[in-house]
């Protein structure tokens, strides 16, 4: 979906829905739009806001009713809602389980909890202190919502904000007709995943499609013509503190936003313009939402594929050059990413290049001669040795997952240099040169 002037100027759709059916992706169909949710989420806490229900700086407990932040290591008193809105709460990170389409569901309380192996929505970290990018706190505004508002938090989102922005196909609800429009879901290695609904919403549990979302996003832009950011539905100034950074990002975060807003995360490009984003991210799907306020412009992508990184950071570079804007982080990020990649590949290369020299040469020609109990050159065989087992673990225990998440189309290629450079190592350090 592109938004242009502030307002949602077209939609287009590619590739499969679900590659077995032959079923075609649209601009209508609808995907889980994973943690996009929680920027309407937060929404709807601004709705509590502009009725005088909540306060952005009160503690959550003073409205939590039928749960609360227990004492703990950390004052329950710190765990504010702006703080929460803002991943500064000290609140864990963690991700909660599909549940089953016929299952039995935990209450809302019980996840708090901690229900199957959940995280806790406690504070691990001093409040205010830092940034954690947390689900949990989602769930704890999923559920202030619910006894602040004393209703089903899907109904109250659906009349305060979903409703009113005129995404008539979004849904926080599963239903068996909902499930047979979804588009399927594609893990890391291509195979088919079919969605299942999350236990709880607050923190991603939104279903809904790119013209949707894309309208979504300009909401909270001025669309000229007499309608300004928030369309009513929040006011400008609502808006703006929304968009308005509390907490510097750090780790990997910080490779995408400079800052944390409320439900919403912060990117400055070159020019000093802010921009404002969220990402999704579950089983098989991968979105983006980016959109440059200032300008009016920004654009919204849905992959059903967790093999869209460098997808989405493709798109992202084009959109950002077709507006001569410069600076997009993640964009920036991914163009970095790849370019180290090939360069890694080609030292990779190299290495396998040279030996293949030093090694099969030496042997064909004389020049070494197999003896893996040889005293000569014992050293210089145990350091080849050593750093054959210490690729191969490097690259199974750490490399291969991170790359194959971010550059999955050059992981393959990864995994076969290093199974190279590693055998041809342990071939020289069984095969010392002649003395």
């Amino acid at each position: 979906a592109l938004i242009d002037d502030g307002r949602l100027s077209g939609t287009a759709a590619y590739g499969y829905a679900d590659r077995s059916e032959g079923r075609t992706m649209t601009a209508h169909t609808p995907v889980r739009a994973e943690s996009i949710t929680k920027s309407l989420t937060a929404w709807g806490i601004m709705r509590l806001v502009e009725a005088t229900a909540v306060e952005l700086d009160d503690p959550v407990n003073e409205h939590l009713q039928t749960w609360a932040v227990p004492p703990g290591d950390f004052d329950p008193s710190e765990v504010t809602i702006r703080r929460v809105l803002s991943h500064s709460a000290g609140l864990p990170a963690g991700f909660y389980p599909d549940q089953s389409p016929g299952g039995d569901s935990p209450a809302l309380q019980e996840m708090l909890d901690g229900w199957n192996e959940a995280p806790a929505a406690v504070p691990e970290t001093e409040p205010g202190a830092s940034f954690t990018y947390s689900n949990p706190g989602f769930v704890l505004l999923e559920q202030l919502i619910e006894d602040v508002t004393q209703e089903d938090f899907g109904a109250f989102l659906t009349r305060e904000v979903l409703e009113p922005l005129g995404m008539r196909r979004s849904t926080v609800a599963w239903s068996d007709t909902l499930a047979e429009r979804l588009a399927m879901q594609y893990d890391l290695s291509g195979a088919p995943v079919s969605a299942q609904p999350y236990v709880v919403r607050g923190h991603g549990g939104l279903y809904s499609t790119a013209e949707d979302l894309g309208r979504f996003w300009a909401a909270g832009m001025d669309g000229g013509f007499g309608h300004p950011p928030g369309r009513g539905v929040l006011t400008a100034a609502s808006v703006e503190k929304l968009y308005s950074p509390v907490i510097s990002t750090d780790g990997f975060y910080a490779l995408g936003a400079d800052a944390a807003g409320l439900g919403h995360f912060i990117d400055r490009l070159d020019d000093g313009t802010p921009a404002v984003f969220h990402g999704g991210e579950g089983t098989g799907y991968l979105h983006m939402a980016y959109g440059v306020p200032e300008q009016g412009v920004g654009i919204v992508i849905l992959t059903n594929s967790k093999r869209s990184w460098p997808f989405l950071g493709d798109v992202l570079g084009e959109w950002e050059a077709t507006h001569g804007i410069e600076g997009v982080a993640i964009s920036q990020t991914f163009g970095t990413a790849t370019t180290v990649a090939y360069g890694v590949l080609a030292l990779l290369s190299a290495s396998i290049v040279w030996l293949l020299w030093s090694v099969g040469w030496g042997l064909w020609a004389g020049r070494r001669r197999f003896s893996p109990v040889a005293a000569d050159r014992r050293w210089v065989r145990a350091a080849q040795a050593l750093t054959a087992v210490g690729l191969t673990l490097l690259w199974w225990g750490l490399a291969a997952g991170l790359v194959g998440w971010l550059l999955p189309h050059m992981a393959p290629w990864f995994g076969r240099a290093i199974a190279v450079v590693a055998a041809l190592l342990l071939v020289a350090a069984l095969s010392p040169r002649n003395e």
